[in-house]
């Protein structure tokens, strides 16, 4: 029985640096090889989002995914080298582990949970529970690639799960289209899911759901760059391109349309600002040009082409604003509603990688919760704004289309 703390941390200088991806291939040590340069310097933890786009090649790593794991992750950890008085419960969900042939964490495994790294090796981060690791029921010999998460649900797939994918957007990614793909998740079935799969140019038989402690004779993995760490830039772009294209051939030139993306349908739990209020303020963006659709309600395909056109895209925080990663037209302008308790960010990432602009519009607190609400999460629980809040988000919008 061990604490995770003692297990070392691999620095990325202890990787063998290669210059080519056939470097990477023939290497019989593990490396990394960097496609694109860091934006900023590296600490000592692997976990770096947005910090360039690179590929390490591991020998003999074994991966063990969160349901493997004892629920051991259950004692609060005080980080006050971050920003506030947080802290941070330690869960099994969706904290995976990654150990290199030599016994060492990898802490990019962690791509789910960036604090993780910080608290297994920060000295002012406190012991936390040991655990006995359990015995490597399978194993694999042949080439693979580690994708860490599938992910079946609307915004994770746009934002989040295609965060390992981007190699399949390079010029000489056909070897990696041909290999196994290794994930952990919740699974599921979902159309969207699929298409993308496809759209990235890979079969479903090519993806493995990791369930039991694997261990890989050879296994590439990617830098996570995705709009849900905080970051995508071009090298996330380029695979969303890539699936655009596959998934929207014939798409129009016209990107400068106004796109309002209601939730006004969604069921309960799902659609946040009560419907009568968000009819209203469709109102408000109809007299102003836009026009009003409902994303559950169009195929995949149609959803892409909304999101392409759109210079003005328009709507409340959640899921479907993701389609901005499509956006086509220059300078792209995105406004969100949002109560204060659900400022969401991943948006502003999108945006900021676009070279375009993101305003929100913070509602105060207002309204009586639904009886049949009460016991859902904050952000899933309706809301309302408030008539005095309504004329300001009018002033707003005026201003946000005068810019």
């Amino acid at each position: 029985m061990v604490a995770l703390r003692q297990f070392p941390t691999r620095a990325q200088s202890s990787f063998k640096a290669v210059e080519t991806m056939e470097e990477l291939i023939a290497s019989d040590v593990d490396a990394i090889h960097w496609i694109d340069p860091p934006e900023r310097a590296k600490a000592q933890y692997l976990q770096d989002v947005g910090g360039g786009a690179y590929i390490y090649k591991l020998h003999d790593a074994v991966f063990y995914p969160d349901k493997s794991l004892p629920p051991y992750f259950g004692k609060k950890v005080d980080i006050d080298f971050l920003k506030g008085p947080e802290n941070l419960w330690f869960r099994s969900m969706h904290v995976s582990l990654l150990l290199t042939g030599d016994g060492a964490i990898f802490s990019d495994s962690f791509g789910r949970n960036s604090f993780v790294p910080y608290l297994l090796c920060d000295d002012k981060s406190q012991e936390t529970s040991a655990v006995v690791l359990p015995e490597v029921l399978e194993e694999f010999s042949e080439e693979s690639f580690f994708c860490e998460l599938f992910n079946t649900h609307f915004g994770h797939v746009l934002i989040d799960m295609p965060g390992r994918y981007w190699p399949l957007a390079l010029q000489n990614a056909s070897r990696f289209a041909k290999m196994q793909f290794f994930g952990d998740g919740p699974g599921g079935v979902s159309s969207i899911f699929d298409d993308v799969i496809a759209a990235c140019g890979l079969q479903t038989q090519q993806l493995t759901f990791v369930q039991k402690p694997t261990k890989f004779a050879e296994l590439y993995v990617p830098s996570r760059i995705a709009p849900l760490r905080g970051f995508n830039g071009p090298r996330f772009n380029a695979l969303v391109d890539v699936i655009g294209k596959s998934l929207m051939p014939n798409s129009s030139t016209n990107f400068e349309r106004k796109v309002f993306l209601s939730r006004s349908r969604l069921k309960r739990g799902m659609r946040s600002l009560c419907s009568e209020t968000e009819i209203f303020v469709e109102d408000l963006f109809v007299r102003r040009g836009f026009e009003i659709f409902h994303p559950q309600e169009l195929q995949f395909s149609q959803q892409i082409a909304l999101a392409r056109e759109a210079k003005w895209l328009a709507g409340l925080v959640g899921s479907q604003m993701h389609l901005a990663v499509f956006t086509k037209a220059q300078l792209p302008k995105m406004f969100r509603i949002c109560p204060s308790f659900h400022t969401w960010s991943p948006d502003s990432a999108i945006m900021n990688s676009l070279g375009g602009s993101l305003d929100n519009f913070i509602a105060s607190d207002f309204g009586q919760i639904d009886s049949a609400e009460i016991n859902l999460p904050k952000y899933q629980q309706s809301w309302d704004i408030s008539p005095d809040d309504l004329q300001k988000l009018e002033q707003q919008i005026d201003r946000w289309l005068a810019t």
